[in-house]
């Protein structure tokens, strides 16, 4: 006959944080993970728009806008 185990109020409150702290972490990849595309997003942007005291050389004409 195998013996009765139990698990201690302290194994139980040390499991519980660790589900906690694993649930966090992959919130925290999602947040990581979307936070990076956002921070990719603004640079294209600020990439993108012209800034007052600079001359663009390139110009772009209406065939290059149509195609």
């Amino acid at each position: 006959m195998k013996k009765a185990s139990y698990q201690s109020v302290n194994d139980v409150r040390l499991i519980d944080a660790g589900l906690r702290a694993k649930r966090l972490r992959a919130q925290l990849a999602v947040t990581y993970a979307a936070s990076t595309q956002i921070i990719e997003a603004m640079r294209k942007l600020r990439e993108g728009i012209p800034l007052p005291d600079r001359h663009s050389t390139a110009q772009i004409t209406c065939r290059d806008v149509d195609d």
